[in-house]
């Protein structure tokens, strides 16, 4: 965060806020179908009946991971950051979705690294 107020006035992010927010456009093409059709197609959306309403529902089914190693792969990840982050903008159009990124990347990469157990 202090890096961060540094580099605002000279329109930078840190590196993690970059790599972050460069993951976040690599993740909104797959969704979209741009690139990588193929896990596109394998994600299985979330059949979960119960509440409807619930502002906490998954939006795509995880699959399982045996190992920890294979919970990084992107078949798996994906579905875990549109259910934990996006799960409200990842059906914004390209120019919606950079500015909701963009306004709101500090708190998108907490509750990332939150999801995910990063420190």
């Amino acid at each position: 965060d202090e890096q961060q107020k540094l580099l605002t006035n000279l329109n930078l992010f840190p590196l993690k806020f970059r790599l972050f927010y460069r993951f976040c456009f690599f993740s909104y093409k797959i969704l979209r179908g741009n690139i990588l059709k193929d896990i596109k197609a394998r994600l299985e959306p979330s059949n979960d009946l119960h509440d409807l309403r619930s502002a906490t529902r998954n939006i795509f089914n995880v699959p399982f991971a045996r190992t920890r190693r294979g919970s990084l792969r992107i078949s798996i990840f994906l579905p875990k950051i549109v259910n934990n982050v996006f799960r409200h903008v990842y059906n914004l159009d390209l120019k919606d979705f950079k500015q909701s990124i963009l306004t709101n990347l500090s708190s998108y990469f907490n509750s990332f690294c939150k999801a995910f157990n990063f420190k």
